[in-house]
């Protein structure tokens, strides 16, 4: 699929440069040059610097380290959730299933970046991962919901009822019958939650 391949080369990039970030920014990101305050960009200063001397495209390429960080483990905690909520839910039916529905319902209307700066007030300086973390556990509830829906069309389907006749146990029959049948929903999750 091209444009799979195309966000993949993308991502890459910017792992690449998260990875090389000492190699490829000419200054420290927080390197202070008092004579250099506000200077518009230039050869010396790509994207010109702070009000306080400090090399923007510096910033950027070091800030790529910190995106990439909360990014993927903001991911991983959130389709956790989402796959684990989202195809229970969708699976059983009766109080469970709809106890797990209104949960992430709840979580929906949850207003993420607000609760982020509330998080991070209470730290100097907040730790990635508690940002990446604030990020997950209120942005898995969609991902959840469409799961949840594609797993209840699933379950009706002859290999999950021949599965049940044979006695399989649940965590079989969401492992290895339905969840290779959801892992483009799966991948969509991720891509929406990076």
């Amino acid at each position: 699929n091209g444009k799979s391949i195309v966000g993949l080369a993308i991502l890459g990039f910017f792992l690449l440069i998260a990875i090389f970030a000492p190699q490829i920014a000419p200054y420290p990101a927080t390197q202070i040059n008092a004579q250099a305050r506000l200077q518009p960009p230039s050869a010396e200063f790509w994207l010109g610097t702070t009000h306080l001397g400090e090399d923007v495209f510096s910033q950027i390429i070091w800030g790529t380290r910190g995106v990439m960080v909360v990014g993927i483990l903001a991911t991983v905690v959130a389709v956790t959730i989402a796959i684990t909520v989202g195809v229970v839910a969708g699976y059983t039916s009766g109080w469970k299933s709809e106890s797990l529905s209104a949960l992430s319902n709840v979580f929906l209307v949850i207003p993420g970046m607000p609760l982020i700066i509330v998080v991070a007030s209470l730290f100097e300086d907040p730790p990635l991962w508690v940002i990446a973390l604030v990020l997950g556990i209120t942005g898995w509830a969609w991902g959840a919901r469409v799961l949840r829906a594609q797993t209840m069309s699933l379950r009706n389907r002859d290999f999950v009822q021949a599965a049940k006749a044979n006695g399989e146990p649940l965590h079989r029959i969401i492992a290895v019958e339905m969840l290779p049948n959801l892992m483009g929903l799966i991948a969509a999750s991720v891509v929406g939650t990076m």
